[in-house]
């Protein structure tokens, strides 16, 4: 046997061990790489004329083709690696691998179902956790109406995030005026901005119309408002005074709406933004909340047509903003 035939097979060997548990086949000579050919895909005749050109010449070959190899009439996807080496008398040596990467595939998605059911179940025994911690918290503090006002949010929160998780949630497509909600939502929350923060109104352009759910809106808004809240710099560390602003403005070349909350708060880092609308994430795992809020936001949003964008930087602030093309209007 010659080195190189030696060679090929102790690396056969070696891939041997790589491919257990694979659906795999050998490939000793010529003979076996012409059963391929056989049972290929009738449309991969071209394929078929390109696998017998490299008998030609010594080297080291790579095609994917559909065979049917087990005669039950399908045309799985295989791999066939393999290798030719001609001698100076014209012997030729054929070895190589046919590996069925179709099963692979299908076990691939297998192990990515169970580790996404693993998620799932690890997500969800999150959720219960901060549901206790939250509903524990609030039943020591009703003494206060921010107590009973934060529980009703809560217990808002579980409501939508499990009918959403169902599929159920259902939403009213009105024509909203931009500036009467806006204004409606600033005026609203302002009971609730703590003392020493400046509440600003910013206004943009009048007579600006979307379709939405107004009760939805009013939901991302409040959602907005009440993270600038919870994540407000601790004591203004930096000397600088905290604000949170609502308002709107309107983007001509894109003709969208753009209604927002900006903060001077602790702000987000590229990290935290990529991930913060996944459900169940907690900037801060000792602040309040049940982490759902911002996948609750981004639920909604995206249902009403609606993008969400976020800009933030640590230590900085954040902007959240949901957008969407003015609803043309009758002159």
């Amino acid at each position: 046997m010659s080195n190189t035939k030696k060679q090929i097979r102790s690396e056969r060997n070696i891939i041997d061990l790589c491919l257990q548990g694979s659906r795999w086949r050998h490939i000793d000579s010529e003979a076996d790489i012409y059963n391929v050919i056989r049972n290929q895909h009738p449309d991969e005749h071209a394929k078929k004329d390109d696998i017998i050109s490299t008998f030609a010449q010594s080297g080291s070959y790579r095609f994917k083709v559909r065979a049917d190899m087990q005669n039950d009439g399908t045309y799985p996807w295989w791999l066939l690696l393999y290798s030719v080496s001609i001698d100076n008398e014209g012997n030729r040596d054929v070895l190589g691998l046919l590996v069925d990467i179709e099963s692979e595939k299908r076990r691939e998605e297998e192990v990515d179902k169970a580790k996404l059911t693993l998620q799932t179940g690890r997500r969800k025994e999150k959720f219960f956790k901060y549901v206790n911690q939250e509903i524990g918290f609030y039943l020591h503090n009703l003494l206060s109406r921010q107590s009973i006002v934060d529980i009703k949010r809560v217990i808002s929160n579980i409501n939508q995030y499990t009918v959403m998780q169902n599929g159920q949630l259902e939403y009213k497509n009105e024509t909203i005026d931009v500036e009467t909600i806006m204004r409606s939502v600033y005026e609203d929350y302002r009971q609730y901005i703590p003392d020493g923060v400046s509440y600003l109104f910013v206004p943009g352009a009048k007579k600006l119309i979307v379709d939405g759910d107004p009760a939805m809106i009013r939901e991302i808004m409040n959602q907005f408002l009440c993270n600038a809240v919870k994540f407000l710099k601790p004591d203004n560390d930096d000397g600088q005074k905290g604000f949170i602003t609502v308002g709107w403005q309107y983007d001509f070349t894109l003709r969208e709406v753009q209604m927002f909350v900006e903060d001077n708060g602790c702000g987000l880092s590229e990290k935290e933004q990529a991930t913060c609308f996944d459900g169940l994430w907690k900037g801060d795992e000792k602040k309040r909340g049940l982490g759902i809020g911002l996948s609750l936001v981004k639920h909604h949003a995206e249902a009403m047509g609606f993008q969400v964008m976020l800009f933030s930087e640590k230590g900085v602030g954040s902007r959240f903003e949901i957008r969407k093309i003015m609803t043309k209007t009758e002159a």
